[in-house]
């Protein structure tokens, strides 16, 4: 499985870079909005998930979100957010696959990509029954 990580702490983003690759992702990282925008757009074939920090400088996770879902992609999307005061009914209306509080624990998030692996693997196999 293949994800474009977009954090601005890079503490953060060391760590969930190591746990992804630990566990035989492939991993392309950025560390703010416009550079994860800019990675996605280059190739959004290359990724089965984005997963995005809220809050970070020249572009937001939600803005990151609203371009991506703008232009059609359907990749699975799990946002990262330290406010509380997040607004999930806009997250929901943009189709967000999750979104994990921080401080994350690794435990949920492993569930989370375990359960998006077999929403891709499901609708892998309904494409080929219908071929």
């Amino acid at each position: 499985m293949r994800i474009l990580i977009v954090e601005d702490d890079c503490v953060y983003l060391a760590m969930l870079e190591d746990y992804f690759q630990s566990r035989g992702y492939s991993v392309t990282t950025a560390d703010n909005g416009e550079q994860g925008r800019e990675l996605f757009f280059e190739s959004p074939e290359a990724f089965d998930a984005v997963l995005t920090d809220n809050m970070m400088p020249k572009m937001n996770g939600t803005e990151l979100i609203k371009k991506i879902r703008g232009n059609g992609f359907t990749v699975p999307i799990v946002i990262l957010s330290g406010d509380e005061d997040i607004d999930k009914q806009e997250h929901v209306a943009n189709d967000v696959f999750e979104i994990l509080e921080k401080p994350i624990r690794l435990r949920d998030l492993g569930k989370v990509f375990k359960n998006i692996e077999s929403n891709i693997t499901q609708q892998s196999e309904k494409m080929a029954l219908t071929l």
